[in-house]
């Protein structure tokens, strides 16, 4: 059964994504380039007519309150500025990949898509307040965390709703259930799809190791910890629901990130979430836009 289980996820991951998902590594590609320019991340998605399409019409949605029509990606950075459309497009390439494909057996995905650009927003704020990992690409990695779970609800819907009984039931991560019916969890099939797009080893490597970033490689786990954190932070927000209700505590090394003393971590952590708090309309409005027609 387990076995057979995780034969079927990569006859997915080779056969099932939509070509679209393509695009998601030439986004992540010019993220990762410290050169890239407004006319190197418009390049990146030139051939996604829908994906080009999506973040026109939330850049020229009432929310952003634009005062003339945008009809280029080069035009909205000027307006929106280079950072915001980075986060913009890889949220929208993001969704726009798995948007054909239907949950069912009464699985709904809005809730870790939710999770995902709440922990997203997480990550790079807790990136904005250390050094040496990027806000961008911590937006990045922390908005691809849960693609497993992702994978999960909408390819295999009734594993998904198994492993999401269990959790509720016993009161117990939504990891140990994975590991408990599937005999795998997210974090390895989030890897598995890493690999299948060559995505860059730090951002796989926090993927697969959010959850135990101390089994991380040591070069790579600032990354993890910050992912670890981020998702924390965002279970504490409230923003979404990534399959269970167990929190757990980030660990030591994760907390060190904003600050060594005890004041110093309470004062960062009470205003990220603050600003997690003030993005919650951002991402309803968000993903109301993406569903609109």
């Amino acid at each position: 059964m387990a076995f057979q289980f995780i034969d079927e996820v990569k006859k997915v991951l080779e056969t099932s994504l939509p070509s679209s998902s393509a695009g998601i590594s030439k986004v992540i590609e010019s993220t990762y380039d410290k050169s890239s320019n407004a006319k190197d991340v418009a390049k990146a998605i030139e051939n996604e007519p829908t994906l080009t399409a999506n973040i026109l019409k939330v850049v020229n949605s009432a929310y952003y309150g634009t005062s003339s029509t945008v009809t280029s990606i080069q035009r909205a950075v000027v307006i929106m500025g280079f950072s915001t459309i980075k986060e913009m497009i890889s949220s929208i390439s993001f969704a726009s990949c798995f948007s054909n494909a239907e949950a069912k057996d009464g699985n709904d995905p809005t809730g870790l898509w939710y999770h995902s650009v709440g922990t997203a927003k997480a990550c790079q704020f807790v990136a904005e307040k250390t050094s040496g990992v990027s806000p961008d690409i911590a937006y990045l990695v922390g908005l691809l965390h849960d693609i497993g779970k992702i994978l999960l609800i909408l390819y295999f819907p009734d594993h998904f709703k198994g492993v999401a009984n269990l959790a509720k039931e016993k009161n117990a991560r939504f990891i140990l259930a994975e590991r408990k019916l599937l005999n795998t969890d997210h974090t390895i099939i989030g890897s598995m799809l890493c690999d299948m797009w060559s995505l860059p080893v730090d951002l796989k490597l926090a993927i697969e190791h959010h959850h135990n970033p101390a089994g991380c490689e040591k070069e790579y786990q600032k990354l993890a910890n910050i992912v670890g954190l981020g998702d924390y932070l965002c279970r504490e927000a409230e923003i979404g629901f990534p399959g269970d209700e167990k929190t757990v505590e980030p660990s030591p090394a994760s907390m060190a990130l904003l600050g060594l003393k005890p004041e110093s971590r309470k004062d960062n952590i009470e205003d990220i979430l603050s600003r997690l708090d003030a993005s919650k309309s951002e991402i309803e409005n968000f993903f109301r836009e993406l569903e609109s027609k």
